[in-house]
């Protein structure tokens, strides 16, 4: 983007989305997720799990729920840490 200048939201929202596409260029290239891309206009791009990343599912469901179920647990971590009250 050389020569151009993005307000502070745009910014954020560019960088958002490099990340995101970064990210999934990578989860691609570790075989976890397929990139197809549709001849629409305008372009645009759908991802979908494959087998391997589906294998990942069951393992992350389970991470999500302990993190959930000890989330004022990791709070008070968190407060203690920062030094913050709430």
């Amino acid at each position: 983007m050389a020569g151009a200048y993005l307000k502070g939201g745009e910014m954020a929202i560019h960088s958002a989305n490099f990340m995101l596409t970064r990210t999934l260029r990578s989860l691609e290239a570790d075989g976890l997720v397929r990139r197809e891309v549709h001849p629409t206009v305008p372009p645009s791009v759908e991802y979908s799990l494959t087998p391997l990343g589906r294998t990942l599912l069951e393992p992350l469901s389970a991470l999500a729920n302990w993190a959930m179920s000890h989330e004022a647990e990791i709070d008070e971590a968190r407060s203690r840490q920062t030094g913050d009250g709430d």
